[in-house]
């Protein structure tokens, strides 16, 4: 009786998280997506004005040709937010940066070890930048200061990296946990 109520808590622990995972899963990849196409729509646009302003011919002479300032601001912002969710993505699939000459030489069980060791180190790290990078936000906040185009508050702009930073270090404890238990050799599914 005690062990199918153990099986039945397992089971619905391991349902609740698989739902977390997707939905997590999801905010990621449609987040990058829009930063990225929004990144790319409106640096095209600026060229595309930019092209068609610098036409030296007649038919242009009367033409006036909007221009976009706005359209740096956004690309660089949405580039922040692109870097910083996409580095969640990046700890998820297990493809930052590592050196494995040394970890590849272990025997199997060491090197799960010493890459879970890996992994909560890269969490520490994470969670120190979060913490820190939520003193910046707080600091930002109270500043009250704007972007200088688009007018909107800088904060906003500087969210990008506890936000990041907050799905990387959940993210590393993903890895970390199936490292631990041999659930999978790499990220998290």
């Amino acid at each position: 009786m005690e062990v199918e109520h153990e099986n039945k808590k397992q089971s619905f622990f391991s349902k609740l998280n698989k739902i977390f995972n997707t939905v997590l899963d999801k905010i990621e990849d449609y987040s990058v997506t829009v930063f990225f196409l929004t990144m790319i729509g409106v640096i095209f646009a600026q060229i595309t004005l930019r092209t068609i302003a610098g036409i030296d011919h007649p038919l242009m002479e009367n033409v006036d040709v909007p221009n976009l300032p706005w359209t740096e601001e956004v690309a660089r912002y949405a580039m922040a937010y692109l870097v910083f969710v996409g580095a969640s993505i990046a700890a998820k699939e297990g493809a930052h940066i590592g050196i494995t000459a040394f970890t590849s030489k272990l025997p199997p069980r060491l090197e799960r070890i010493m890459r879970t060791i890996a992994m909560l180190m890269a969490f520490a790290f994470s969670a120190i930048v979060l913490y820190l990078s939520i003193n910046i936000l707080q600091f930002m906040m109270g500043t009250g200061q704007t972007s200088p185009v688009l007018l909107i508050p800088m904060w906003t702009v500087f969210a990008a990296l506890p936000i990041g930073t907050a799905l990387m270090s959940i993210r590393y404890l993903q890895v970390a946990y199936k490292q631990f238990t041999h659930k999978e050799e790499g990220g998290v599914e």
